[in-house]
């Protein structure tokens, strides 16, 4: 087979084992690649052993830098002066497998300045293209001094870009909108699925299981709290929610209390097909932040990255989202979960109790979620970044 002339160094902050949403993104998307094509860079903690994430033979090379350094997952914050510090060895280290991988173009995520940072100046010094992948908002969801710099530093990487790719519609839009600069680069690559996988026959006993499953933080803590307290006062249902966050720090740093609230709480194995495990249960609850510490542009941008594993698996969603917003906008559009809306705890209720009296209703959501996935399949997605970023 000929090797490709193009060859992407997709550089993201979080990659496997680590578990969010930027990492779901640039593993699912890595995965639509050969070797030749793509490699997959990114940070894991200092001194920390991990194993292959991909072992089929064709399949991208993945390179770590260590980057992270936290107690037991948490408290990055104070040692960020000290992560700061390592920037100099992890961009010479990223220079050198630029060099040895005979990369042409860095693909460079952003939620994490670093990253961006990193990629940007390894581009430059290489004098490869620049291509940026924004699953947030960057200058709106800043303040104080991290303000005055992304206010210059962003200005400095939309110039250097050649494209300026987008997790959704939403964020496409408003970027389109605010920075008519970027029109002819801006375009949404939609974070993606590599495989429609098999689903399992549900026998639902009297008691309605939802699964809750993924990271908790400002995007989405608020509105889970309130939907959770709804959920605790109708009869006959269970939650389990599954996360990688600590129970005692969903308790005293978010103020949510799983006990009190009445749900069954799982620490998240990486190792445990998610997939799988939705099965066990009749429902999936989706949240969104209606107000917190992000940015209104922030909270109406915002597409969770566990909605596509949702679609994916066979059971209904129930959302909580605000009406101001793209996810709920994508929703609504392609009526694939029951949406609630408002913030009024008996109109919520209401409407759970009708998601769960209804299974005609819940069959409506499961078959409009398959149909509305073959805008997130991995194919279709990597076929347009190739087209976009050139074969050549």
């Amino acid at each position: 087979m000929q090797k490709a002339k193009k060859k992407i160094l997709l550089l993201s902050w979080a990659i496997p084992p680590t578990i969010g949403g930027s990492s779901y993104v640039s593993y699912e998307l890595a995965k639509g690649f050969s070797k030749d094509y793509l490699i997959l860079v990114g940070g894991k903690k200092l001194f920390k052993k991990v194993e292959p994430i991909f072992r089929e033979e064709n399949k991208p090379a993945v390179y770590y830098l260590n980057s992270e350094i936290n107690i037991k997952g948490h408290g990055d914050r104070f040692f960020k002066l000290f992560r700061y510090l390592l920037l100099p060895f992890l961009f010479i280290k990223l220079i050198y497998i630029a060099r040895k991988e005979e990369i042409t173009d860095f693909l460079v995520t952003f939620p994490d300045e670093y990253y961006l940072i990193l990629g940007h100046l390894s581009a430059k010094l290489l004098n490869k293209k620049l291509h940026l992948y924004f699953h947030n908002t960057y200058l709106e969801n800043r303040n104080g001094l991290a303000l005055t710099f992304a206010r210059f530093y962003q200005n400095v990487v939309f110039e250097h870009c050649s494209n300026f790719f987008t997790m959704s519609e939403g964020m496409t839009t408003f970027y389109r909108r605010n920075y008519p600069g970027l029109q002819a680069k801006v375009s949404t690559l939609p974070h993606t699925f590599s495989a429609y996988l098999p689903i399992e026959s549900k026998i639902s006993d009297q008691v309605f299981k939802f699964i809750l499953f993924g990271t908790f933080n400002h995007s989405n803590i608020e509105s889970t709290k309130r939907l959770l307290m709804v959920l605790s006062k109708v009869e006959n249902v269970e939650v389990d929610i599954y996360t990688p966050i600590n129970q005692s720090v969903l308790k005293y740093k978010w103020n949510l209390d799983v006990e009190v609230l009445g749900c069954n709480y799982h620490l998240s194995d990486p190792s445990k097909d998610i997939h799988l495990l939705i099965q066990k249960y009749d429902g999936c609850i989706l949240t969104h932040g209606f107000t917190g510490g992000y940015s209104d542009d922030e909270y109406k941008t915002i597409f969770p990255t566990r909605t596509i594993p949702m679609m994916l698996s066979g059971r209904p969603i129930l959302a909580h989202s605000p009406p101001d917003c793209f996810l709920s906008e994508f929703i609504e559009k392609n009526n694939v979960a029951m949406l609630i809306t408002t913030m009024d705890l008996r109109n919520i209720e209401d409407s759970i109790r009708q998601f769960i009296r209804s299974f005609e209703l819940r069959t409506q959501f499961v078959n409009n979620s398959r149909n509305a996935l073959s805008y997130f399949y991995g194919k279709n997605v990597v076929e347009y970044l190739k087209k976009t970023i050139g074969e050549d």
